[in-house]
């Protein structure tokens, strides 16, 4: 998966011609994240150059240096059996566009998709607030 960073991506309505432009060529859309501009798109980074032309076609522009290879991780702390920290998890994944995409038991841990910015933050956010 990619994370794409789109310049001038403002609204719904920019969602929704977005969507259509790269589902109309083929890509699965996973989520959009409209406070960071981005939209994470279910392919690999070599296509990337093929969706900023895309966009282009429709306005849209792509900041590639913004843009990110997403990554899967497997990540656990048995802090997180407790449900007020497993909440707390959870909307941080939601809020940042980290996709949950299960549990591993080898190795042992939640799946999760994400660029590799995302992962470090988010494993600072639970250090800071969550793991003690």
């Amino acid at each position: 998966m990619i994370d794409v960073h789109i310049k001038n991506m403002s609204c719904g309505h920019c969602q929704l011609k977005i969507r259509s432009k790269l589902e109309d060529e083929g890509y699965q859309i996973v989520a959009f994240d409209m406070l960071k501009d981005t939209v994470l798109v279910d392919t690999d980074a070599s296509s990337l150059p093929h969706i900023k032309h895309d966009l282009d076609t429709i306005g849209y522009m792509v900041d590639t240096l913004k843009s990110e290879q997403v990554n899967e991780y497997v990540y656990y702390h048995p802090c997180l059996e407790e449900s007020t920290n497993y909440q707390l998890f959870t909307d941080y994944l939601a809020e940042h566009t980290i996709v949950l995409d299960g549990f591993n038991d080898n190795p042992f841990g939640y799946v999760l998709q994400t660029s590799p910015t995302k992962y470090q933050a988010l494993k600072d956010f639970l250090e800071d607030n969550v793991i003690m």
